[in-house]
């Protein structure tokens, strides 16, 4: 039988608790992601939702992206919405993560950050400029250049997609 949700907050001791309210699990990549985030990745979720919206730097970055900002009485998107928003328009560099994720964003989201780059990066441009227009494909910026090791990573993936099948 499935155990209630809040009987296991209830299991949880004091000593993992923070001055703020447990996160419930909220999934930020089901197709990969079937435990709990780690404790890097929830410290990470609480600065989001409970200290961003506080950071000049942090709200600047979400009017400049057009992205809204956490509050503790908002319910919490997740982690990817802001991370593909930074990928996609090329604004995830160290300083904008350390605004927006905070102190602790590299332990807490360097796996998804890693398959939001190559999500971003492997994805096929569209056909026409003009789809700008009606999507705001991406009207805010460009991913940044790859590395040499995502370039690896991504040649990688091509010659395996493309390989032939028997």
């Amino acid at each position: 039988m499935a155990q209630h949700p809040s009987s296991a907050l209830a299991t949880l001791k004091q000593s993992d608790l923070t001055s703020y309210p447990p996160l419930l699990y909220i999934p930020f990549n089901m197709s990969q992601s079937r435990g709990a985030p780690s404790k890097a990745t929830q410290r990470v979720q609480r600065y989001v939702q409970y200290e961003a919206y506080l950071n000049p730097s942090a709200q600047s970055l979400a009017t400049e992206l057009k992205m809204p900002l956490c509050t503790p009485t908002a319910p919490f998107p997740g982690l990817m919405p802001f991370l593909d928003r930074l990928v996609t328009t090329g604004r995830d560099t160290p300083n904008n993560m350390a605004a927006w994720f905070g102190p602790h964003w590299e332990e807490g989201t360097r796996e998804m950050h890693h398959q939001a780059r190559l999500a971003t990066l492997s994805a096929p441009w569209p056909p026409s400029p003009y789809i700008n227009v009606y999507v705001n494909f991406h009207a805010l910026g460009r991913p940044r250049p790859p590395t040499k090791e995502e370039q690896a990573e991504l040649k990688a993936m091509l010659d395996y997609s493309t390989r032939p099948r028997h």
